[in-house]
């Protein structure tokens, strides 16, 4: 099959509520299951900084409600400080995940 035809075949996956209903829900560590969108500043030197001067770029920040802390689920690549994270387990639904 050549990829043209592949392309055209794909497939449209309608979400549905019964999809989302079904679907296991994020808990923070903590067990929270509300979150807030939240903005940490991070500090580039002027050596990194394209621009050649120092720079403040913003990482967006998903934080729990409960704990006030970010899972590390919001957090896969370690980019916020380690009193920003909640620690322990996080729990999708009734299912346990150790990090």
């Amino acid at each position: 099959m050549d990829k043209e035809f592949l392309n055209k075949q794909k497939l449209k996956v309608t979400i549905t509520p019964e999809i989302i209903q079904s679907s296991p829900t994020i808990k923070c560590e903590c067990g929270g299951m509300v979150f807030t969108e939240k903005l940490v500043f991070k500090k580039m030197s002027a050596l990194l900084s394209p621009s050649g001067q120092e720079e403040m770029f913003p990482l967006n920040a998903m934080v729990c409600d409960s704990c006030h802390k970010v899972p590390s689920i919001f957090d896969p690549n370690n980019m916020f400080p380690p009193e920003l994270k909640a620690d322990g387990h996080i729990f999708l639904q009734d299912y346990e995940v150790k990090v």
